[in-house]
């Protein structure tokens, strides 16, 4: 009886530790797609400075 509570705490930590992990992911994405939009727009702009 103890074990099994003691095994069911263990796997809801786990659980924790993979959702808090992919919530960094995701975060860490969309911090890269930010990024990448900022140079894109960057870029656009730069272009558009040496154009006219």
């Amino acid at each position: 009886m103890h074990s099994a509570e003691h095994q069911k705490i263990i796997s809801k930590q786990k659980t924790n530790q993979d959702q808090n992990y992919s919530n960094l992911n995701t975060i860490k994405f969309y911090q890269v797609l930010e990024y990448n939009c900022i140079i894109f727009f960057f870029v656009i702009f730069s272009c558009r400075v040496i154009a006219f």
